[in-house]
């Protein structure tokens, strides 16, 4: 075109252009908020971010299991779980309701616990179907993990006949702070399950009973003191006292917090007493505030039963000259007991007592019941006489 006249040469018309250019702006114009609706809706559909992770807050419950390890076709298990996993907790009371008409409680296994604690009550109830329990667990208390498992007791029933059973808390279940000697707010998680009918259980024959020859002469041998609560000088005499019936000798021993830590004496059963003094049994080194003590007979009756009678509370041996009965320990602490005192004794002076176990220093009469010094196993065992009286 260049070699043409010049007449002859014409430059392109540029309008079909413009006017394509303009469609193709209007038609992406158009087509835009389609396209952010459409990401939005993919994004909808699309697995989001996983949130933040959440801290679990601490739980504080008390939670009823099925036991089926130790249930069997006649018995039905039942484990009571406790959890504080926020802050230590030193004292646990509640109430089981359970169907008196499917079932009977026969034992509350504390054996059985991975926990072990002080138990203050064991009430059972078979014709209202109610168990009261109260356990403590001293100084620093308890501190639980959320992925374990902490079993306080475990309760075994006899199944009468097949029903739904339903295990249910008391929603006044309480659980103390060590720290603060205050409830905290309590979770309760009650159970139910199907019970199976045992009428195939209950037609089947008898095992033939045992024979067992006729005893002529039954042997009896029975604690008078000490049984509890007593408080006994380390350097005093004092009194150890039975009844025995068709009984020899009697073995005395004396335990030291539960374990037995050795003779007294083997005397004649006849006798019914013996006259001893702790110093003369007990290192002074023992003398401490966590140390408690309790006396065991042993003998063996006229016609070979063995037989054994230990102290139903434990007592108190004090680096003093001073013996007090479990009278006078039971009526100094009928004054005592009220450890915050507000006037009234219930479990918020038994939390105290607990976070003040073990300890000998700046004590009344609110914990130290029977003012020996130290709060032992000696105060607990007259606090349960103070609050369940």
């Amino acid at each position: 075109m260049p070699n043409l006249p010049p007449r002859y040469y014409q430059h392109p018309n540029s309008l079909p252009r413009f006017l394509l250019s303009l469609l193709t702006l209007f038609i992406m114009l158009g087509a835009l908020p389609v396209g952010v609706y459409l990401v939005g809706q993919r994004t909808a559909v699309l697995p989001q971010a996983a949130p933040a992770r959440v801290e679990r807050p601490g739980v504080v419950s008390f939670s009823l299991e099925k036991d089926l390890s130790a249930t069997t076709s006649a018995q039905i298990a039942v484990n009571l779980l406790i959890h504080s996993d926020e802050q230590a907790a030193n004292l646990f009371a509640t109430r089981v309701s359970f169907p008196s008409q499917y079932l009977e409680l026969i034992k509350v296994a504390t054996s059985s616990a991975s926990l072990s604690a002080k138990w203050i009550e064991t009430k059972v109830d078979n014709q209202t179907g109610n168990i009261d329990l109260i356990a403590g667990i001293p100084s620093p208390g308890i501190k639980t993990d959320p992925d374990q498992r902490y079993v306080l007791t475990q309760l075994v029933f006899n199944m009468k006949s097949p029903g739904v059973a339903t295990f249910h808390l008391d929603p006044d279940s309480t659980i103390f702070a060590n720290l603060t000697n205050q409830p905290l707010i309590v979770r309760k998680n009650d159970l139910t399950f199907e019970l199976p009918n045992i009428n195939v259980l209950l037609s089947s024959p008898s095992p033939k009973p045992k024979f067992v020859p006729f005893k002529t002469q039954v042997a009896t041998l029975n604690l008078i003191t000490p049984n509890g609560g007593e408080t006994i000088g380390f350097n005093t005499s004092s009194n150890i006292n039975w009844n025995a019936e068709n009984l020899n000798q009697v073995a005395v021993n004396l335990l030291i917090n539960g374990q037995k830590l050795g003779q007294i004496a083997s005397v004649s059963a006849s006798l019914g007493k013996l006259n001893w003094k702790p110093a003369d049994f007990i290192l002074p080194t023992f003398l401490t505030p966590i140390n408690t003590y309790r006396i065991e007979l042993n003998g063996i009756g006229n016609n070979g039963e063995q037989l054994s009678a230990k102290s139903e509370g434990p007592f108190a041996v004090v680096n003093q000259e001073i013996n007090l009965a479990a009278s006078q320990s039971a009526n100094l602490a009928s004054r005592g007991g009220d450890a915050n005192k507000d006037g009234k004794v219930d479990l918020t002076d038994l939390s105290i007592l607990l976070s003040s176990f073990g300890k000998k220093d700046n004590l009344d009469l609110g914990v130290d019941l029977n003012g020996d010094g130290a709060v032992n196993e000696v105060d607990l065992w007259l606090f349960k006489g103070v609050i369940l009286r």
